[in-house]
């Protein structure tokens, strides 16, 4: 075990990790359709595929225990349509309509336990700011969602674990959720809604594995 004069020693540190980022299910809908005496009920929902991203922070410490970080993350992932059906629902349909690049930023306080070990869990919980930009796939033509980038506030919270190496270097692990406000609004799907349909707010959920360093 290290000393509280070493492990972490500086009150400064930056990181840089990367892993599966999950951005979650932005709408959904469902349909029932009554053929006689048999009831089939769809679901129809707009979900990013999980994809690899990529997260830097830059952390001032107070005092052993707390700190205020600020991070940026980033991952692109393919936006799909995806249908099932209550009969055969591993005969479901998947339609790529675009990608969706999602930027997060996010301030949230640290709290680390066990402040005196090499090994050192930690909660975090702050506001957060995400960007979700979306590029339609030329091929589908329209579309019944936004082109461009749209800007929702939210917050996060999660959970991580430092091993200290040495005075100044540690492998961390991390996984974040940036809960936000739905990107989507009511008037950007175009034609006749179903009766039942939502607008979700996303999770943008982070799982990384990475290196901080310690000045």
């Amino acid at each position: 075990m290290l000393s509280p004069a070493l492990a972490g020693a500086g009150e400064w540190s930056v990181a840089a990790s990367a892993g599966p980022f999950f951005s979650g299910r932005f709408a959904e809908s469902q349909v029932t359709i009554v053929n006689g005496e048999s009831t089939v009920r769809i679901s129809r929902s707009l979900t990013a595929k999980t994809r690899a991203g990529l997260l830097l922070d830059v952390e001032r410490g107070f005092n052993d225990r707390v700190s205020i970080r600020f991070d940026a993350g980033i991952n692109e992932a393919p936006l799909s349509i995806s249908t099932d059906d209550d009969d055969t629902p591993d005969d479901g349909t998947s339609l790529e309509i675009g990608e969706m690049r999602v930027m997060t930023f996010s301030i949230p306080l640290v709290f680390r336990f066990n402040h005196a070990g090499s090994l050192r869990p930690y909660i975090l919980a702050g506001p957060a700011y995400s960007l979700y930009d979306f590029q339609p796939n030329q091929s589908t033509g329209s579309v019944p969602i936004f082109d461009g980038t749209r800007g929702r506030l939210g917050v996060t919270a999660g959970a991580g674990l430092d091993w200290w190496l040495s005075e100044r270097l540690a492998i961390f692990a991390q996984t974040s959720d940036i809960y936000t406000k739905a990107p989507l609004n009511a008037d950007d799907f175009e034609g006749p809604r179903p009766r039942s349909y939502s607008i979700e707010n996303p999770h943008n959920v982070r799982t990384s594995v990475g290196l901080r360093y310690s000045f």
